[in-house]
């Protein structure tokens, strides 16, 4: 990846999401850096650029970096205005293969020339690798419950969606290998803190389904890494599935919006009955 010096970091937009702490993070590197174009986004996670307003694309600099917002589409569109587009991203969404062995905040810190805080350096560990990287990185249990709580925040995540995972995770089940929680929202991160602060060091799998009404919406996995390739390689290439993946060190994600409860649980070797439904549709 190349450098941007002050004359080209002056040439260039940057359009970036706001929904986790590294998000917060690169505006914060941008920021420092005196970056004079920052554009971002008001979507949750799965944000994609062909979704932003119009209002985004107004007086575009020479240069377009864009992160953690695939569409390939819209960043044709924007080739084919002379724009030099740069990706920055690190999973994979669908056939769509962004992964990337730093996270995106080092990633844009090696785009920029410099170097990362202590405390921007602790927000991209957990970006990349999580609790277990932080683990391995030698910070403290303070220090990565801080850590954690901070991006759970700039998630979004309020005490009202907490009470809703703590109420989920109390009520697990514990098929084979896998835990299986059930959930209310479609905000998980702190249920999969829950279960991974509960597991000490070791790497054990979560099942979260979640759900609003009498649907189930997301289906989202955390833990071993060749479950998750598993999932992921199992409904690579399939017309209508979207799915993401992604994770560093001794974990790894996986998620799914076009849940088909039945396949997913296959491809685990998880029985359908046994399983505690709360309903059936």
């Amino acid at each position: 990846m190349f450098l941007l010096n002050k004359g080209s970091l002056n040439a260039a937009t940057f359009i970036i999401p706001q929904n986790d702490g590294e998000a917060y993070g690169i505006f914060d590197l941008l920021t420092s850096v005196g970056a004079p174009d920052i554009r971002r986004s008001q979507q949750p996670w799965g944000a994609r650029l062909d979704l932003e307003p119009a209002s985004t694309f107004i007086d575009l600099k020479p240069t377009v970096v864009i992160v953690e917002m695939p569409s390939p589409h819209k960043e044709e569109e924007l080739k084919k205005l002379n724009h030099s587009v740069i990706i920055i991203d690190h999973h994979s969404y669908g056939d769509l293969d962004r992964n990337h062995s730093l996270c995106s905040l080092e990633q844009m810190a090696q785009l920029l020339g410099v170097s990362l805080t202590p405390w921007l350096q602790t927000l991209a560990i957990n970006d990349r690798s999580y609790i277990y990287g932080l683990r391995q990185a030698g910070y403290s249990l303070e220090t990565i419950k801080k850590v954690r709580t901070y991006d759970l925040e700039c998630q979004g995540m309020t005490p009202t969606l907490m009470r809703l995972s703590d109420k989920a995770y109390k009520e697990k089940q514990v098929i084979g290998d896998f835990t299986v929680c059930f959930l209310p929202s479609l905000k998980s991160s702190y249920l999969v803190d829950l279960h991974v602060f509960d597991t000490s060091d070791r790497v054990e799998d979560i099942l979260i389904f979640c759900y609003e009404g009498k649907n189930y919406l997301k289906v989202k996995f955390s833990g071993k890494p060749e479950n998750a390739e598993q999932l992921y390689n199992h409904f690579k290439n399939r017309d209508g599935v979207i799915q993401w993946y992604g994770g560093g060190g001794p974990a790894r994600f996986w998620g799914t919006s076009t849940v088909n409860v039945v396949e997913i649980l296959d491809v685990l070797g998880i029985k359908y009955l046994a399983i505690k439904w709360p309903f059936v549709t």
